[in-house]
């Protein structure tokens, strides 16, 4: 190398062999970077493969499979939330009240549970059709938080809907009748009547039963054949 650049010297001069030495010096760096450049462009096509084929085959089951129980303990909680907030409303609207009645002055005494002539004549006059048509969409999805199991699960929890949401706005027609209702006539099973203050529990008792029936027409896998 050293006798290439006393060469070049000699004969062509020191402004030329600076000037090949510096061309020389470009043209490496510019190699160089060429060949720099190359390599990460590779690593980057690379990562590029590598981001868009993730997750790989053999995690993507596993991850699926976790989303899957996430999405379960996801509905679960979700249920549970509802039970407790439900039993929190019962707790404390009315506490010394038992939540389902053993019988009732408006109900004939059977199962399935049906309403007597005097629980028609109180449903009918409470507008009991037009309250759970107007707040069916809600009365229907509080029940099924509460995953009933059985027709006499729906028929529980019918009632206890109504108990534990008798705070809302949408009960204060049927509490304000209650309010003004003089005391009603009750036909008795032995034929006899008997006076009786309608209270917002036997409302909610007598609108407890068709809220049941429209549940359980809507879910028929819970009826009993």
């Amino acid at each position: 190398m050293e006798a290439i650049t006393r060469f070049i010297e000699n004969n062509f001069g020191l402004s030329f062999l600076i000037a090949v030495l510096f061309v020389a010096a470009v043209l490496s760096g510019i190699v160089w970077l060429t060949i720099w450049c190359i390599k990460v462009i590779s690593k980057n096509k690379e990562l590029d493969k590598k981001i868009t084929n993730l997750p790989c085959s053999d995690h993507k089951e596993s991850i699926g499979k976790h989303a899957g129980k996430l999405d379960d303990i996801a509905t679960s909680l979700g249920k549970i939330q509802g039970q407790v907030e439900l039993l929190v409303k019962l707790s404390t609207a009315s506490p010394t009240k038992p939540l389902i009645y053993a019988t009732s002055d408006y109900s004939e005494k059977h199962s399935p549970r049906k309403l007597n002539e005097n629980g028609i004549d109180l449903y009918m006059k409470v507008k009991g059709k037009s309250f759970l048509s107007e707040n069916e969409t809600f009365l229907l999805e509080e029940i099924a938080k509460l995953n009933p199991k059985t027709a006499l699960d729906v028929e529980n929890f019918s009632l206890a809907v109504l108990r534990g949401n008798s705070d809302k706005d949408i009960f204060n027609p049927l509490k304000d009748w209650v309010y003004t209702a003089p005391i009603q006539t009750i036909k008795k099973a032995d034929g006899s009547t008997m006076q009786k203050d309608v209270s917002l529990d036997d409302v909610l008792f007598v609108l407890s039963i068709p809220l049941r029936d429209t549940y359980l027409e809507k879910h028929p896998e819970l009826k009993i054949i």
